[in-house]
């Protein structure tokens, strides 16, 4: 008679640990998520794709600012066109709102992002902008959102 219990506890705790770290690694964390899509966001406005850039708004961004008049805007920006830019650590923010009055979101990732603009007419400067990420209800998409509070 053969015992098998030993041999396969040897071949299970190394499948489940090869598991376990598969899935640590590769499934992102909700500020991963966050951060990838303000990384996305920003790429497509350093190569002036200020379509693609519209569709990560929120609703209720897009509620706010027309397609058209975004594009018109942003294409008008100084600096938009190739600037370099950083981003910070996502934080986690619980009840944000977009601006006075809104619903706030139960929860948000705040993620600020520093632009070096270099500009020949006006010199060299750094415009630095705190960008809210949360999860679209209806979609489950990490859409982004600007603070708009005074």
């Amino acid at each position: 008679m053969y015992k098998r219990g030993p041999k396969k506890m040897i071949l299970i705790i190394p499948v489940a640990i090869l598991v376990a770290l598969i899935f640590f690694f590769l499934i992102p964390t909700e500020p991963q998520k966050a951060k990838k899509v303000v990384d996305a966001f920003y790429t497509y406005e350093q190569n002036a794709q200020f379509s693609a850039a519209y569709d990560l708004f929120h609703p209720k961004m897009q509620e706010r600012n027309s397609r058209g008049r975004y594009i018109e805007n942003r294409g008008k920006f100084v600096g938009v066109e190739g600037f370099p830019y950083s981003l910070s650590k996502p934080k986690k923010v619980k009840d944000w709102s977009m601006s006075e009055g809104s619903e706030p979101f139960e929860t948000a990732y705040k993620v600020t992002v520093t632009k070096e603009i270099r500009d020949q007419d006006n010199g060299n400067y750094r415009l630095e902008q705190d960008v809210y990420v949360t999860q679209e209800l209806e979609t489950n998409d990490w859409k982004i959102l600007w603070d708009f509070n005074e």
